[in-house]
């Protein structure tokens, strides 16, 4: 009779810098393994291969649930994950992995950080990736769309684009957000249901695009910024 063989794979973690991070505790299978992690630290675990637990991440010295999801580990090798969490930015979530990315292309994730008064409460939307048709001068959709694009929740998309088209030009993305339940557009108070992306001036990175609201002209309008990752 032969021994029975047992695979082992290895989990890698990672905190990203992001300011008003406050320290965390990992948990893997219902058992802590990791402590009071602050920003931009790492560390690894291993675990049984081809197991499917929960990677759950919660306020230290808590049982405040900050993120998790379910995972299988591989046989062999190693998975890795990376967590965004900071309560002044009000995020928290699971980010793409490190990746090379060309110096013409940006690589990003959608936050949704509307207040009430651009989204209300009860109004579940998609965002849409857009760009301004030079030639024709309109907005056509890309064919990128963030399905259930939840407030106050990092979209577990992950999307690389190009920055600049065929001439060399740099392509003006825009985003819109459509009303799940009426089919139409969200529009700030100023009637604009476009929102600037701005990612010509992150050639070659990665990051996250939040998106929230500034007050201009005693009326709230679209607004986004993007956090280098």
């Amino acid at each position: 009779m032969q021994d029975e063989k047992f695979h082992y794979s290895k989990v890698e973690v990672a905190t990203v810098p992001l300011s008003g991070t406050l320290p965390m505790d990992i948990y893997f299978n219902s058992k802590k393994v990791a402590d009071s992690l602050g920003a931009d630290v790492s560390f690894s675990f291993m675990t049984p291969g081809g197991i499917t637990a929960k990677l759950a991440v919660y306020k230290a010295g808590t049982d405040t649930l900050i993120v998790d999801t379910l995972i299988t580990t591989p046989l062999s090798g190693a998975v890795a994950f990376r967590i965004g969490y900071s309560e002044e930015l009000g995020l928290r979530g699971f980010l793409g992995g490190p990746v090379s990315i060309s110096t013409d292309s940006c690589r990003f994730q959608l936050f949704n950080n509307f207040p009430e008064v651009l989204q209300p409460d009860g109004v579940n939307i998609d965002a849409h990736l857009c760009y301004y048709d030079m030639t024709s001068g309109e907005q056509v959709e890309t064919g990128i769309v963030f399905h259930g694009f939840t407030k106050k929740k990092l979209h577990p998309d992950v999307v690389t684009v190009p920055i600049k088209d065929a001439t060399g030009a740099y392509i003006q993305y825009t985003f819109k957000f459509r009303n799940i339940a009426t089919g139409e557009f969200l529009k700030d108070e100023f009637n604009n249901e476009l929102l600037g992306a701005g990612l010509s001036s992150y050639e070659g990175k990665y990051g996250i695009i939040a998106t929230a609201a500034r007050f201009s002209r005693g009326r709230y309008t679209f607004a986004a910024s993007f956090i280098a990752l």
